[in-house]
């Protein structure tokens, strides 16, 4: 049956009622506009599943698309009843918010037990849930008794809260990663054995194609072919940044590093996507991010939808509609009515669970 969009739900995430229609439908939850929601299925076969008794452990495994997540699966079995546990093995983020439903299967594909329920679950690196309690299986009465193996099916629902993920801590580790990045920021300043060269508002910076094709895509496609103007030149014309910020990229593509990235994050920013450095693009966004006050907002929401930034974008947009009355007393919001009416109607449409300041 379809949701009635003038019935209240409520955010499973956050608590937090709305009157619109739920973008994703759980039953009597709703995730809002602020929520990217991350499903996968594993399958866990077990062989000889009625010979052993004790505990036997699953693979470490993930989700193809994201593998910032591992997981991994236990069964303990005392007679016929089997206990199943979940263990969130390792993670990037400090906390995983996730949903389980999972079931097991015997030898003919049927399914002997549904485990887990619809709860919202909150973990941390190397905590175990026990789903739910023991549960008694029935041996499979088939002619070949050897054929006894059990598979146990889990569906895992991690729920990302884009406005409250944590920022990436871009500090270099390694000793040894940290001395490269140095030599090759050396190798910049002097210019040796440079073979190409970046005209810059009339200005020259010279730089070497195999560093340059070794951390950007574009220049490696530059200079992949021979037909290509700035492969047969060694000369690349960027007409449409300042040399300050085509220095700085450099920089960055020598040494990982950006140490004036807080005074151009918008300048650098576009940069970053021209030229598909992704990291550099991730940092100039977590600066925009924190940078955003009801006089940027509106800015940054035209730079972070024009580049495909889509989770600056959608924070961007949560501040807004946080902020709204602000935000639309400031001095660009005629012109954002009339330029950009497509960004008005999403941040009109956006349905995330804010607290109006």
């Amino acid at each position: 049956m379809a949701s009635n969009s003038n019935t209240r739900r409520t955010c499973i995430l956050h608590n937090c009622p709305s009157a619109k229609r739920p973008r994703i439908d759980e039953g009597d939850f709703w995730f809002c506009d602020r929520i990217k929601v991350r499903k996968f299925t594993y399958v866990w076969k077990i062989e000889n599943f009625n010979y052993f008794n004790g505990e036997t452990i699953s693979p470490i495994f993930t989700n193809e698309k994201s593998n910032d997540i591992k997981w991994q699966l236990a069964i303990t079995k005392i007679g016929k009843i089997v206990i199943l546990k979940l263990k969130l093995v390792c993670c990037d983020q400090g906390q995983v918010k996730f949903k389980f439903r999972g079931s097991m299967e015997n030898r003919s594909g049927q399914t002997c037990s549904n485990i887990g329920k619809d709860n919202l679950y909150t973990a941390v690196a190397k905590d175990v849930f026990i789903f739910p309690r023991p549960i008694e299986i029935e041996e499979d009465s088939q002619e070949d008794p050897t054929d006894d193996n059990l598979s146990v099916r889990c569906e895992i629902c991690v729920i990302d809260d884009v406005i409250d993920m944590p920022l990436n801590d871009f500090s270099i580790n390694s000793h040894d990663e940290a001395d490269l990045f140095q030599n090759m920021g050396k190798l910049l300043e002097s210019g040796k054995f440079s073979d190409v060269t970046l005209m810059v508002s009339g200005q020259e910076l010279k730089a070497h194609k195999n560093i340059l094709s070794m951390r950007s895509e574009v220049f490696a496609a530059m200079f992949e072919h021979q037909t290509m103007a700035e492969n047969k030149s060694n000369c690349v014309d960027i007409n449409d940044l300042d040399h300050t910020v085509v220095r700085e990229m450099l920089t960055f593509i020598y040494t990982n590093q950006a140490p004036n990235v807080e005074e151009m994050p918008m300048d650098l920013f576009v940069a970053a996507d021209k030229y598909s450095l992704k990291r550099l693009k991730l940092m100039c966004e977590i600066i925009l991010n924190r940078e955003l006050t009801c006089d940027t907002a509106l800015t940054i929401l035209i730079l972070a939808d024009r580049h495909n930034s889509e989770i600056l974008k959608l924070r961007t947009i949560h501040f807004i509609k946080t902020n709204l009355d602000a935000v639309m007393t400031s001095k660009d919001w005629h012109t954002m009515t009339a330029r950009y009416p497509q960004l008005i109607e999403e941040i009109q449409n956006y349905n995330g669970c804010v607290e109006r300041n």
